[in-house]
């Protein structure tokens, strides 16, 4: 018995040959239309292996993936440069940072020197001049009537506008000198914030971190002098506020307000004036 082939009509005689004949007979395959169109040139092949014989040979094809690996070839070129640049750039980071740690390092040791020599000096000298200041200064008048009327009369807006650095400026002008513009109340060690002044007994009195002159002020009527002040400043004559005003004062005059609390502004100004 004989069998057909339902492509070609060719016959044959068993399942084996018919199925052996459908898979490389070109002019059968071409009828199953089981070809394969190369992509580059066109050719078409009858099977995976003639498909796969044909791309090892097609000049279009083989050029083709010359070029991409051309371009790839270029791709890898440039991040190779883009490599060695970036290494270039770390490589002068690391330097840099090389040299800024010896600088750091040349810098403490000269420091270290330096303070070193400092405490081997005798410092007695110093410490005569600044207790001859002390003992040749005058009293200092902390009478409430008379801070109080000082405050009344001298304080003003502008002080205000300065926050505690203003409160420090005016308590110098017009508090710690005496008639003649001499300092009353000096500070003595600025790093650890030590002033002292003399007392209505004449005795040398110290005042850590300001904080004696500090109460002195708030309980003699700056913060209330500060509002009313303040109030007058940003208060229209028909009772209405000026936000602008109030804008550009209202942070100095809360800064002055946390003066009992927090005095760090006012006493690190009060170095500044008073340090000798």
């Amino acid at each position: 018995m004989t069998i057909k082939c339902e492509f070609c009509n060719n016959m044959f005689v068993n399942e084996n040959s018919l199925k052996n004949h459908q898979r490389i007979t070109k002019y059968c395959l071409i009828k199953q239309k089981k070809q394969i169109k190369c992509e580059n040139c066109g050719t078409l092949s009858f099977s995976q292996v003639d498909f796969e014989n044909h791309q090892n040979n097609c000049v279009v094809f083989l050029k083709s993936k010359i070029k991409d690996l051309e371009e790839e070839n270029k791709d890898i070129l440039y991040y190779q440069n883009e490599i060695e640049f970036y290494k270039k750039q770390l490589n002068e980071k690391d330097k840099q940072l090389n040299d800024k740690d010896k600088h750091i390092k040349h810098l403490e040791e000269q420091i270290v020197s330096i303070t070193k020599t400092a405490i081997s000096k005798p410092t007695t000298t110093n410490n005569t001049n600044i207790n001859n200041k002390i003992m040749n200064m005058s009293v200092l008048n902390l009478d409430s009537e008379n801070i109080k009327n000082i405050i009344n009369n001298k304080y003003n807006l502008d002080a205000i506008s300065d926050g505690q650095k203003g409160i420090a400026k005016f308590a110098t002008n017009f508090l710690l000198k005496d008639s003649d513009g001499n300092l009353n109340y000096v500070c003595t060690d600025p790093s650890r914030k030590i002033f002292k002044y003399k007392n209505n007994s004449g005795e040398v009195e110290k005042d850590v971190n300001a904080q004696k002159l500090t109460d002195i002020l708030t309980e003699n009527g700056i913060l209330s002098t500060t509002a009313r002040i303040s109030s007058g400043h940003w208060t229209n004559e028909d009772g209405t506020v000026d936000s602008d005003k109030v804008s550009n004062l209202i942070n100095k005059v809360f800064e002055i307000n946390c003066l009992k609390e927090d005095n760090t502004i006012f006493k690190n100004e009060l170095i500044a004036q008073t340090s000798i």
